[in-house]
């Protein structure tokens, strides 16, 4: 296995990135259209921390479940920004339209990501097994 492993330095940048938006907004800013992806990034980076292929193991990624399970949330929350474009209200058509492009952009889109990146890291360490 072959494959360059981020530096603890990258996973604390990440944590420390997702929890310094978190705080802002908690505190009432401007950060609230980045706290999806924020809080991604911090259970991602926590995940990549402690979850590690073990030489000689089957590897599944972490990335592969916790990207699923962000992309179901993802596509719940799209149907329901969906559903509100058929309405009568302008203002609830406009709340609809913000939360679809916010739920594709920081949720469906990265989930997706995290999937594929996931599963390559998963099939490259699982294809080391084999050869001796």
């Amino acid at each position: 296995m072959n494959e360059q492993l981020p530096t603890p330095k990258a996973d604390m940048l990440l944590i420390g990135s997702a929890l310094a938006t978190i705080t802002c907004f908690v505190a009432g800013g401007a950060a609230f259209f980045l706290v999806p992806i924020s809080a991604f990034l911090l259970v991602l980076a926590l995940l990549r921390r402690f979850i590690q292929p073990k030489p000689g193991k089957p590897f599944f990624s972490p990335a592969i479940w916790w990207g699923s399970i962000y992309l179901a949330l993802g596509v719940v929350f799209s149907f329901i920004g969906a559903s509100s474009l058929t309405t009568k209200d302008i203002t609830a058509r406009q709340i609809g339209l913000v939360v679809l492009f916010i739920s594709i952009a920081q949720i469906v889109v990265p989930g997706i990501i995290v999937i594929v990146l996931g599963y390559k890291k998963s099939a490259a360490h699982n294809r080391t097994i084999g050869a001796k």
